[in-house]
Order: C-alpha cells, then structure tokens, then sequence
C-alpha cells in the first residue's frame, strides 16, 4: 500500500462535489498516465498499431467504462470512456487552479484503420483529449513494458473520511516499466535507462490453427517499447514523481 497518490480527481471533486460526469469517474476503474508515457504513445507509429488491433479484432477498451487521467500543458484531463454498440463515447473534464471545467455532451470517438476520429460538437482540446485517450486505453494492456500499479490509500481515506474529506479513489499508475534491447532482453526503468525510446510497432499476421493447421486466423502481436543502449551516451528514464496525497 503506497501513501502516495498520482490522482487528482478528488481534488476536482472538492470543487463540484455533486457534478454527476466526476462521481462516475470516481466509482469506476480509473488509470493515471504518467507524462513519459504520453510523450511515447503520442507518435504516429500508434496508428499503426492500432490498425493492426481492428485486423486482430481486438481494438476494444480493456473494461466497458473507464476513465484515463493525465496531465497536458499544465491542465490536468480526466476522461471517461464507454464503449457502445455505435462506438466510443467521452466526457473530458478539465482542472487548473483557478477553475473547472466539464462537458456535458456526449462526444464520440471513432476509431478506423486511418485513425481516430472525434464528431465536430466540442471544443478542439476536448476532441484532442477524446481521441487521445482512446488511443491510450486501447494499447495500455497491449504493450510490452508498460507498468501498472494499483494504488488504494486505504488508511489515508479513513482519516480523510473522519474528518468529512471526499475519499481519493482506487487508481491504477500507468507508467514505462521495462525497455528491450536488440535481443529482446527486458531492462527495468529508473537505473540510468537511455533514450531515445520508442515503440516497436505492433502488427497482425495470420497464425495457422485447426486440424493440421489447415486453419488461418489474425493474431495481434503486441509493440514493444524498446532502445536500450548500454554503449551510448544518453538521457534516463527517470522513475515517476510520486505526489503526497493532500
């Protein structure tokens, strides 16, 4: 049990306790993306995974609802995400310190082998946030080296509750956990790692199957987060910041 914690959405709702889009992101599974991630799965090669994981059949949200936080330009996001039968669905609530922000429209998120498409009925960094965090959803249990640790400040809320606090919710850090090299071998992240990192794109390919392998179906292999070189000079990947709970 860790008491440190990488949400803010209780935070956001000190602000708008009644506000019914912060109460379902509060109840349900919630994921923090660390900012190195971000950098990493925002680059174009993620389409390309992507278009492999509709090939494989498999381009769904890990759990039917969710919502996926992180920070961007200083903003704090949060956005939950629902997966129906015409697609995907979001609401984006945004935080700074002066004010709060969310949207009460539904806005729908498309995902195809070009990309991923929001509708035009919001805001351009709203439509940004939506697409981006489908993006995430769909590869953050995909790729190899990716970490996630669960979070549940179970003797911190007590206190907080005592006191008539908003409890902080179970959350899930989303982080860069492991880097491969040429060979494959896994190093871990936050004993001098080097950069430059990237994602060795995921793909589909028909794997053989049935009686004598006669049988042909689309299998979806993961990206990978790769670019460890021990023999070059570079940066670190660095172990996230942990914030104390406030």
């Amino acid at each position: 049990m860790s008491k440190y914690i990488a949400t803010k959405l209780h935070l956001a709702l000190e602000v708008d306790p009644e506000e019914s889009v912060l109460l379902e992101m509060h109840q349900g599974a919630h994921f923090v993306i660390d900012q190195t991630l971000i950098e990493l799965l925002s680059r174009s090669d993620v389409i390309g995974c992507i278009r492999a994981m509709l090939e494989a059949e498999i381009a769904h949200l890990p759990v039917e609802s969710l919502t996926l936080e992180f920070e961007f330009d200083g903003v704090r996001r949060f956005v939950l995400l629902k997966e129906t039968s015409q697609g995907m669905v979001a609401h984006v609530a945004s935080m700074t310190k002066q004010a709060l922000e969310v949207t009460f429209r539904q806005i729908h998120v498309r995902v195809d082998k070009i990309g991923v498409f929001v509708d035009n009925h919001c805001s351009e960094m709203d439509g940004w946030c939506s697409g981006f965090a489908a993006q995430i959803a769909l590869l953050m249990l995909h790729t190899r080296g990716i970490e996630k640790e669960v979070i549940e400040p179970t003797k911190l809320n007590a206190k907080r509750q005592a006191t008539g606090k908003i409890r902080i919710p179970k959350h899930t850090v989303v982080r860069i956990g492991s880097v491969y090299d040429r060979e494959g071998r896994a190093h871990s992240v936050g004993n001098g790692r080097h950069l430059p990192l990237h994602l060795r794109i995921g793909h589909a390919r028909h794997q053989a199957h049935g009686p004598k392998h006669s049988e042909r179906k689309w299998i979806f292999i993961p990206p990978v987060i790769v670019s460890y070189r021990p023999d070059e000079e570079a940066g670190e990947v660095k172990m996230p910041k942990k914030i104390l709970a406030r």
